[in-house]
């Protein structure tokens, strides 16, 4: 009985340790994929899929999954713009404020937060909870517009010079939101295919605000990358 359970335990190992190796080989292949690929980010944003990523909740899969998509749109931008993604602001006594894209140029930065919600989207910009309609059930979400201005006062903080901020929320192709205005305040609502586009269209409306050195005021900011 003794040599049966020894059997047992090494074959489940075994097991284990293949189904370990496998999961690391896709997400290697993967990376590679992606690195081969041209890109204008000036941190490492290639998407790496750890084992453990295999075991997070649906919610972080679905978010980190939306941003992958305005990552690959992002990588084919004109090389003006310096992209970051991730980025960790930390903050006192709290947890850090993460900013999934910051696109910096001799305009000023372009602050992007990405949905990946599912449904009709529905909300007003004084509105605390916005609403995902699917199948007749509603889902309350935060307020983006609203998040995003908060990320640019957090923001603010670190750059102590006077420069302009556009503040830009992508939903992916889940989400309808044919029912949103294009325009919230100061923020932009639009699909995450078009997001190349809205950039340079806000580009070519603004003013240069500073920045023969927004080079280096990037470089600064891939510090907090994470």
């Amino acid at each position: 009985m003794q040599g049966i359970e020894v059997a047992i335990i090494f074959s489940v190992v075994f097991l284990i340790s293949l189904f370990i190796i496998l999961l690391n080989e896709e997400a290697n292949k993967e990376e590679q994929e992606h690195k081969k690929k041209k890109t204008v980010f000036d941190n490492d944003t290639t998407i790496e899929r750890s084992f453990w990523w295999h075991f997070r909740s649906d919610n972080d899969k679905k978010g980190e999954e939306g941003e992958d998509e305005v990552a690959e749109e992002l990588r084919y931008i004109d090389k003006k713009f310096i992209v970051l993604r991730n980025i960790n602001l930390p903050r006192k006594n709290n947890k850090p404020v993460q900013i999934d894209f910051l696109c910096v140029s001799d305009k000023g930065i372009f602050v992007i937060e990405v949905k990946n919600w599912l449904g009709e989207i529905s909300g007003k910009y004084d509105d605390e909870i916005w609403i995902s309609n699917i199948y007749d059930t509603e889902n309350e979400q935060k307020n983006p517009v609203k998040q995003n201005e908060w990320h640019i006062e957090i923001l603010k903080r670190f750059i102590k010079q006077k420069i302009n901020f556009y503040s830009i929320i992508a939903f992916t192709d889940r989400a309808d939101i044919s029912k949103l205005n294009e325009h919230y305040n100061n923020s932009y609502i639009i699909n995450d295919e078009d997001i190349r586009q809205e950039i340079y269209n806000i580009y070519k409306k603004s003013k240069v605000s500073i920045y023969r050195d927004y080079k280096n005021l990037a470089r600064y900011l891939r510090r907090f990358a994470v």
